[in-house]
């Protein structure tokens, strides 16, 4: 995927002149474990392929923050919906450019009317990062516009549903602060930067 133009995230000191987010390595680090996400077995070949190294989140982290809310809320939905089934979440991470990037991927499978809908989803978080990019190149990436922008100081999106000129269905990039309530550490959902591509394939 081509680079993120003017990415606008910034990193460093308070009274230094702070760095360029290294936008090319993380956007480049995204395109190749994410952009095409037709199964979990496809992107962990994509991670080996890449430089991905799988792992287990410490449950204190970020990530398992992150990673337990989210089973949690899916155990719910589950509960409620016997022809729903889900994966299990699986995590990776690589130092890009110095950063420390992290990954998940997950499978929902639903059947309904005789036919198997699965979801195949890939994100990557730069936790450290500190405000939302440009999408610019998102944008000449997906083929078009986003569907959406929202900012509202809790969180800032970009978001591109079906039509897309790639193989994903749907791609989002979004921004979360530390002081939004999305990142509350008692039920974190998101924070600092995640890109997300999400695959729907339908079987009969």
């Amino acid at each position: 995927m081509i680079a993120l133009l003017a990415l606008g995230l910034v990193a460093g000191s308070a009274g230094a002149t702070p760095a360029a987010y290294p936008a090319a390595a993380v956007v480049d680090a995204f395109k190749g474990l994410c952009g095409n996400p037709t199964s979990v077995d496809a992107i962990r070949a994509a991670a080996r392929d890449h430089g991905w190294a799988e792992f287990t989140p410490a449950p204190a982290s970020n990530l398992g923050k992150i990673l337990a809310n989210g089973k949690a809320m899916a155990s719910q939905i589950v509960a409620k919906d016997a022809k729903m089934q889900l994966s299990s979440f699986v995590a990776f991470r690589k130092t890009v450019a110095g950063r420390d990037i992290e990954a998940t991927t997950d499978t929902a499978t639903i059947a309904a009317s005789g036919k198997t809908i699965t979801a195949t989803g890939c994100q990557i978080y730069d936790f450290a990062a500190l405000a939302m990019p440009d999408d610019s190149a998102l944008t000449a990436w997906a083929g078009r516009a986003p569907d959406k922008k929202v900012d509202t100081g809790q969180i800032a999106m970009s978001s591109w549903d079906n039509g897309l000129a790639r193989p994903i269905s749907k791609l989002m990039v979004a921004y979360t602060p530390a002081t939004s309530p999305l990142a509350d550490t008692s039920r974190m959902v998101m924070l600092g930067l995640v890109i997300k591509s999400q695959q729907f394939t339908v079987a009969q």
